[in-house]
């Protein structure tokens, strides 16, 4: 049974919450470790209280080997509804990201919700709207802002429409490391993925402080190995003693706006 969240409401550029509890009743939970190791989700206001472990390994995920060297075969997920059909060397990479292929709760993977849900992955975005409460969805201009702890590994997701299409933000901190993540995930294949790019802003809410940090990033596909990234950091990675310099009320200020890729591709950082 899935479990309820709290809504998470986007806040206007000046309308910060007054307190810490205001703060933790509107995102996300404590975790004690973040990557990788066995976390306790830690809630004020939230409902689940649970332990898992967070390393997100894919083994579980890996599609059937195909033992047909030479011919091409139907996508084993064809009675589902998949009209595909490779040979097997691209077979391997379809069922990693067959939209008919199982799916478990990605909140669950990502180890921010505790959730067993399993169905297909064209479902996802309506169980998360549904069985979760996530709250108002995220646009394609977002503006908002994400409590901070050095005490405490923090994480939250958010759903996210743009362009007509689904996507997912996803934030967490890890104490170990002294690390913050910001990803923005899209539901579907990588080569759709990778049309997409975000241009990512945190900054000062000091009106007479003009500094601010900047990424431009690729959205990376629900199928990729999203741990792999924040490892290699192929997201936004930005360190605690960054972070601080930015802080507004122990909160982190962010602004982000989902592009399609044109010319400028390629991830870069100002």
């Amino acid at each position: 049974m899935s479990r309820r969240l709290v809504k998470l409401r986007p806040k206007a550029k000046e309308n910060w919450p007054d307190d810490d509890q205001q703060m933790h009743q509107q995102w996300t939970v404590k975790v004690e470790k973040a990557i990788p190791g066995s976390v306790k989700h830690l809630v004020s206001d939230w409902r689940a209280v649970t332990q898992v472990e967070l390393a997100m390994t894919r083994d579980e995920d890996k599609p059937p080997s195909s033992t047909n060297k030479c011919t091409k075969a139907a996508c084993p997920h064809k009675k589902k509804g998949c009209t595909w059909v490779f040979g097997p060397a691209e077979m391997e990479l379809h069922l990693q990201e067959c939209k008919f292929r199982p799916y478990r709760c990605i909140g669950s993977k990502l180890k921010i919700l505790s959730c067993g849900w399993e169905g297909i992955h064209h479902q996802i975005e309506d169980h998360l709207r549904e069985d979760h409460e996530l709250g108002e969805v995220f646009s394609h201009y977002q503006e908002s802002w994400m409590p901070f702890s050095e005490s405490k590994s923090l994480g939250g997701i958010k759903l996210v429409n743009a362009f007509s299409k689904h996507f997912l933000f996803y934030y967490v901190s890890n104490v170990s490391a002294k690390m913050a993540y910001f990803m923005i995930i899209y539901f579907g294949r990588r080569e759709d993925a990778h049309q997409y790019y975000y241009e990512f802003d945190i900054r000062s809410k000091d009106e007479k402080d003009l500094r601010r940090i900047k990424f431009v990033e690729h959205c990376v596909a629900d199928c990729d190995n999203l741990a792999a990234n924040m490892a290699q950091e192929k997201c936004v990675a930005v360190s605690f003693k960054m972070l601080k310099h930015y802080l507004h009320d122990g909160k982190i200020p962010f602004r982000f706006i989902i592009k399609k890729a044109g010319k400028r591709t390629s991830s870069s950082r100002e």
